[in-house]
């Protein structure tokens, strides 16, 4: 093979991964218009600035810039907006989110949350202590997951049984809020479809607490 062979063969090839992650995307995006039709969700490929904005403040998505957050679903229900959207890049704990993670949101006027987050817990939050707030009635819930937030009192009332109950039937769900707005996702891509039924269904067991409404 002659110099200008390899040479031609080294720059497609070059070419074609630079290529990869815009169709892989391109693809991703074909499905997900699809499912965002099956579940009632509209769908635009690029997310609006405005609603960028929100996500800044997430520790969850501290890193995502705004071109690395795509293949936005959103639905508006009374005064409630839905949306989940896909992230290929981020950092959550000096870690490299893994590309794909999908991301469920939920906001409202009257959807006033105290600032929570909760995760998974491992053996290193065990071992620094984390602060954690515990529910001793509630073992199993408090040794699974590291919840922190403030006020504690109203962090307590939010989280109670039957939301906790739920909780546990999910595997390594990580919930964070701020404000008027919820995010909540897994650390490994889940469909699109369990995502928002898993969310949708988070909404619904914190609004029976009657200071949420």
């Amino acid at each position: 093979m002659s110099y200008e062979q390899t040479l031609v063969l080294v720059i497609a090839a070059a070419t074609m991964l630079i290529a990869l992650p815009f169709i892989f995307r391109w693809h991703r995006g074909l499905r997900d218009r699809e499912t965002a039709g099956r579940l009632g969700y509209g769908f635009q490929g690029r997310i609006p600035a405005d609603f960028y904005l929100q996500l800044q403040a997430f520790e969850l998505l501290h890193g995502a810039q705004e071109q690395d957050v795509y293949n936005l679903l959103f639905r508006v229900e009374g005064n409630r907006q839905y949306a989940v959207f896909s992230v290929d890049v981020g950092h959550i704990h000096r870690e490299t989110i893994s590309r794909n993670l999908r991301v469920f949101f939920a906001a409202g006027e009257d959807f006033t949350l105290p600032r929570f987050r909760l995760r998974p817990k491992n053996l290193g939050h065990r071992i620094d202590r984390e602060p954690d707030i515990n529910f001793p009635q509630d073992p199993v819930f408090s040794r699974r997951f590291l919840l922190q937030g403030y006020p504690e009192e109203a962090v307590r009332a939010l989280f109670h049984p039957r939301f906790r109950g739920y909780l546990r039937t999910l595997r390594e769900v990580e919930l964070e809020s701020r404000q008027n707005r919820l995010i909540v996702t897994h650390p490994r891509r889940i469909p699109i479809s369990r995502l928002v039924r898993e969310g949708e269904e988070i909404v619904r067991l914190i609004a029976e607490d009657p200071g949420i409404q």
